[in-house]
């Protein structure tokens, strides 16, 4: 993964130059990123490691809200699309 996130650096900074390819490169690279979480996922889901409570979840910025708090998010939001 890190691997794969500096390569994404380096393609984005020739897209930033002007380097059209760059832009391809990167998008190849996001999902090349998405193929190695799961993979990830897969692996710990095999492995029997259980994902950490919601609570102990960083986000940028700091801690999520309380569980209550998204879920009520989610049952405003799909209330709004009913």
């Amino acid at each position: 993964q890190g691997a794969i996130s500096a390569d994404a650096m380096a393609a984005l900074m020739a897209w930033a130059g002007g380097d059209a390819a760059g832009a391809e490169r990167l998008r190849s690279l996001e999902h090349d990123a998405d193929d190695a979480k799961r993979e990830l996922r897969l692996a710990l889901s095999h492995a029997g490691v259980m994902p950490p409570p919601i609570s102990s979840v960083r986000r940028c910025g700091g801690i999520l809200p309380p569980e209550d708090e998204i879920l009520a998010g989610i049952l405003a939001h799909e209330e709004v699309l009913a």
